[in-house]
């Protein structure tokens, strides 16, 4: 099993409202709203979900997916406290520090793979069914699913900032620089889900979970661990009253 996660481009937005204890020191807090993307990728993906037949039998429903690909989306609401230094003159060079506390507002995923063969392992019998496809066995060509909610955790953010500010007329000013938030804890919630599980009462229409939310039974681990937050590029800023 070949996996593969990135982190892909993202927005970020906010208010921010600094105290200044001299020319140079100040202590700033607010609110942000952060959009984050990633993909998770898998080239073969195999596993087995425990399940029941329609006719109360128990199997074990065994499937493999081939370039399977999670899309992951997900929005948060931080709130800041950051100190920050700068120098003096009408061009400063600025350093700030803090930390972030994120709430997550929304999240979602989506699945598609190129192919999905299913097959159904009887135990009792020693026995594996290869179809027939209205039972939910065979070869179901292209798997996708459609967008589906993600249940993610709080997010605890170290913070730092560094650039230029300028100061302009009428006690206004621009800041320009590069910024590194990065997650400290762990925000997937694993339940141990089954990436794909069996459905008895529609057979064809399978039961999806994410990457993020599901161990894989043969390995007894989960698909994806120690999922953080990071965000990081070039920030402005426009400040007045200061």
């Amino acid at each position: 099993m070949n996996d593969k996660n990135n982190m892909e481009s993202g927005l970020g937005v906010g208010v921010h409202y600094a105290f200044f204890f001299s020319n140079n020191w100040s202590l700033g807090s607010g609110v942000e709203y952060q959009y984050y993307e990633g993909t998770a990728k898998i080239d073969a993906l195999q596993d087995f979900s425990k399940a029941i037949d329609i006719e109360g039998e128990n199997f074990d429903f065994r499937y493999s997916a081939v370039n399977y690909n999670e899309q992951q989306y997900a929005s948060y609401l931080n709130i800041p406290l950051i100190v920050q230094y700068e120098t003096s003159g009408n061009i400063r060079l600025f350093l700030a520090a803090g930390a972030k506390i994120g709430f997550n507002i929304k999240a979602a995923y989506e699945v598609e793979a190129s192919s999905l063969v299913t097959s159904g392992y009887y135990s009792q019998y020693d026995a594996e069914l290869k179809n027939p496809l209205f039972a939910g066995f065979g070869n179901f060509g292209k798997y996708e699913t459609s967008r589906s909610s993600l249940n993610l955790s709080t997010s605890y953010i170290a913070s730092g900032e560094s650039g230029v500010k300028f100061l302009l007329e009428g006690e206004q000013s621009l800041y320009m620089g590069l910024f590194l938030d990065y997650g400290l804890n762990d925000i997937s919630k694993n339940e141990g889900k089954d990436v794909i599980a069996y459905d008895n009462q529609n057979p064809t229409s399978f039961i999806g979970s994410s990457l993020l939310e599901s161990k894989n039974k043969i390995t007894s681990k989960d698909y994806i661990s120690d999922v953080k937050t990071m965000s990081f590029g070039l920030k402005l800023r426009y400040a007045f009253g200061l």
